[in-house]
């Protein structure tokens, strides 16, 4: 069974998706990001949303 896994890291939510070869959407999950006055988020926080939210979309 082949998915394809789709992250959308924004500033204010980060998304996963996971999709079926033909485009069909699986699962989703999001978390929303709290607000700073800095308009850059941390890569490192940014990188364990994208780990941590496929897991929860599976």
């Amino acid at each position: 069974m082949d998915r394809l896994l789709a992250i959308d890291s924004g500033l204010t939510v980060t998304k996963a998706a996971i999709f079926d070869l033909e485009g069909n959407q699986i699962a989703v999950c999001r978390r929303n990001v709290p607000q700073r006055e800095v308009y850059e988020r941390r890569p490192s926080e940014r990188l364990g949303l994208s780990v941590r939210l496929p897991r929860r979309a599976a």
